[in-house]
């Protein structure tokens, strides 16, 4: 009772109406509470009450941000520059170039609209119009207007530092969680390699290993009961372990497993599994001997579609030989997408569990041209891809506040990661998996394919 805070509602602890005694209302309080007769409201713990507190903040900068934006598309309304008519965002690279050089000083409509992205629809001549009005701007509307940016500047700035405080946080919690890993298995040939991985896991983490088998028609021909009591009495578990321990050096023994039999599609099932159970990792090769032979594209494509629960997977877990599973290398691919602080973050933590060296790794577009005569690179436009890679892959770094060697490849994504990892000698791949597109999504499948290591999906 010291440890735990309960919080009643007053209205459930009402009084006779007389004057208020501190010790008759506590004892009328305690007295309640025995016989649950008070309406108590939820207290949440430190840690959600730290990110209730961090997310409400990031509301309000996000909201701050947008009046912002509102009050700068008013003013230049009033000023009767046009510029919110061609573009459409007016804090995107293009606008704010303009708008920067504008409340510097400068008043020539072409000089303005040069400052503009070659990838902006609108032409220079309508830009040129639409900032026409420019020429006669008066000095207080461009103080205003610089006042406007400077402000946005600090908001943005702030935005950046909570971002980094959220990552932070969400990534200490994305690995020191790992206390149930699903491993989906099936019969007659479960994948060793791929329970060898899990009990490696399970043993550096602590986790409980929940190991799941759906039932079809296929199952019944390598000896799984139907239905019924045999079915309920079948040991799965044992079977699992008797196999696996031919095989492994090291014991199962000491690793908590619990084993469930479920009908259906595979693929469903470990989706409603995963979610029931809340894992925090589901561990599953791609094909082979898993859920009946099926090829990847089926049921590793359905799982990685269909839940949020981090995957690891590998194409490759049945064409080598069961042996010691250590992780010394570590390679992350990144796009610059969503969700690359998030695979950063479990790719670092990763690597600083096992103590194993982090390397980050980005596939920029083929600076490759095709043209009479064959194909050639463009130096300079491949000089520029890799430069803007490098650049952003040392902002992440510093807003993830890792240090990791850095691998900038350009063409097939699936090729080059492969490349790299036998490159960096890598024992796992961490990827971002995307379940409504980007980069990686798109590449995906063929990455699991490709490289003959685990994959990690975040």
């Amino acid at each position: 009772m010291s440890e735990v805070l309960h919080l009643a509602q007053a209205q459930s602890n009402r009084g006779p109406q007389g004057r208020k005694k501190d010790f008759p209302d506590a004892e009328r309080l305690v007295k309640r509470f025995v016989a649950q007769e008070l309406t108590l409201s939820f207290v949440p713990d430190s840690k959600q009450r730290l990110w209730r507190t961090v997310m409400r903040r990031d509301y309000q900068l996000t909201r701050d941000r947008v009046q912002l934006q509102n009050r700068l598309k008013s003013l230049l309304e009033e000023t009767h520059t046009k510029l919110s008519s061609l573009v459409w965002d007016l804090l995107g690279l293009s606008a704010r170039r303009m708008l920067q050089a504008l409340a510097n000083g400068q008043t020539n409509p072409t000089s303005l609209a040069a400052l503009a992205d070659k990838k902006l629809r609108a032409t220079q001549t309508q830009l040129c119009d639409a900032l026409s009005a420019c020429t006669e701007l008066n000095p207080v509307y461009r103080q205003l207007l610089k006042m406007v940016l400077e402000e946005l500047q600090f908001l943005e700035q702030e935005i950046l530092k909570l971002l980094r405080e959220i990552v932070r946080l969400s990534g200490w919690c994305a690995m020191l969680n790992i206390k149930k890993i699903l491993l989906p298995v099936d019969f007659p040939n479960a994948s060793l390699r791929v329970v060898h991985q899990a009990a490696t896991l399970a043993h550096h983490f602590h986790s409980e290993i929940v190991m799941l088998h759906a039932v079809t028609a296929q199952s019944h021909a390598a000896g799984v009961p139907e239905n019924g009591p045999e079915l309920a009495d079948w040991d799965m578990l044992a079977e699992i372990t008797e196999g696996a321990q031919k095989n492994l050096d090291q014991s199962l023994g000491p690793v908590a497993i619990r084993r469930m039999l479920l009908k259906g599609d595979p693929a469903q099932a470990i989706v409603q599994t995963a979610q029931v159970e809340q894992a925090d990792l589901i561990m599953m090769p791609s094909h082979g001997y898993t859920f009946n032979q099926f090829l990847l594209g089926s049921v590793t494509a359905k799982v990685l579609h269909g839940t949020e629960c981090p995957v690891w997977t590998g194409a490759h877990m049945e064409e080598s030989p069961v042996q010691e599973f250590a992780i010394r290398n570590v390679l992350c691919a990144v796009d610059f997408g969503s969700r690359s602080h998030k695979t950063v973050s479990w790719a670092a933590q990763m690597a600083a569990e096992f103590g194993a060296r982090l390397t980050l790794a980005h596939v920029t577009a083929s600076a490759e041209l095709w043209g009479p005569g064959g194909s050639h690179v463009n130096p300079k436009w491949k000089q520029a891809l890799v430069s803007d890679a490098s650049q952003h892959l040392a902002e992440l770094q510093r807003d993830m506040g890792t240090k990791a060697d850095v691998l900038i490849g350009s063409g097939d994504v699936p090729k080059v990661l492969c490349q790299a990892a036998k490159q960096t000698k890598a024992d796992l791949l961490v990827t971002g998996c995307y379940p409504y597109g980007g980069n990686l999504r798109t590449h995906g499948y063929a990455i699991i394919c490709a490289v003959p290591i685990p994959v990690l999906s975040v």
